[in-house]
């Protein structure tokens, strides 16, 4: 397949692909994403991470803004979380929670996870291929 012969699935998508980030909550699927923790304990102190002074500026608008349209909002927590900015290869920043300290007081789930091996070998037979990034 030449570069010609391939559809602009940019503009034939534009749900799929917008040209501008999207900064709202996703529609609930299927899966429960909610962790049962451990009544009466609490997870272990948070670690304190820097934020690089060339990406404090990008990650506080970012913060602001989902702020603003109450993605998320302060609260006292039990157990909080560490969250912090990890700059993209493009110059984006992608905000990552750090969830390791709550393993000890989360109540285990054994659901089935995929087979990770067989993923590569089945993505390798598709004729189209795709990265969904759901950065936000």
């Amino acid at each position: 397949m030449t570069t010609s012969d391939t559809p602009d699935f940019i503009s034939e998508f534009p749900v799929v692909f917008p040209a501008k980030t999207i900064t709202q909550l996703l529609l609930l699927r299927q899966i429960n994403h909610h962790l049962n923790l451990i009544k009466g304990k609490t997870a272990s102190s948070t670690k304190m991470l820097t934020v690089l002074d060339n990406s404090f500026s990008a990650y506080r608008q970012i913060i602001d803004d989902w702020k603003a349209k109450n993605i998320i909002y302060p609260y006292e927590a039990n157990n909080p979380v560490t969250m912090f900015p990890k700059l993209k290869a493009n110059g984006e920043i992608k905000l990552l929670a750090d969830l390791v300290q709550g393993n000890d007081i989360t109540i285990k789930n054994y659901n089935t996870i995929p087979n990770q091996s067989m993923i590569p070998t089945t993505v390798a037979r598709a004729q189209y291929r795709s990265t969904i990034d759901q950065a936000n």
